[in-house]
């Protein structure tokens, strides 16, 4: 949830011209502690979703247009990498529970897939 807000913002305000906002900037129009951001707003540099700007201090700005970064992008880019599945035995119960598991995550990333950050900037547009 942070991360579509960092990214929906960042892409409002180059949406809007305004100049990029580094991570204290964010923390504090977001109201999100500034840690969690530097990190959120590492990983998603680190997948190429957000550029870093030159100037003091450092700014973020989307890597490419907004209608081009998809919200399964995003997730992803939070997901892959962080963390590993707790290791469970198999039985009926827990393939069951897989199952309906995977079922969530496939109409996850078909929603995902075809939302983008310009979605996310124009109703943050609307209801702001």
């Amino acid at each position: 949830f942070a991360a579509l807000r960092i990214m929906a913002h960042v892409g409002q305000r180059f949406h809007e011209g305004a100049p990029p906002a580094g991570a204290g900037r964010l923390a504090t129009d977001l109201a999100i502690p500034e840690q969690p951001v530097q990190q959120i707003l590492a990983i998603l540099a680190q997948n190429k979703l957000l550029v870093e700007a030159s100037g003091r201090p450092i700014g973020y700005s989307p890597s490419r247009p907004l209608e081009s970064i998809t919200v399964k992008d995003i997730l992803r880019a939070l997901r892959v990498g962080q963390g590993h599945e707790l290791a469970v035995g198999e039985d009926a119960s827990s393939r069951k529970v897989r199952e309906q598991l995977d079922s969530i995550q496939r109409a996850e990333e078909q929603l995902a897939s075809t939302m983008t950050l310009q979605d996310l900037v124009n109703g943050v547009r609307a209801a702001g």
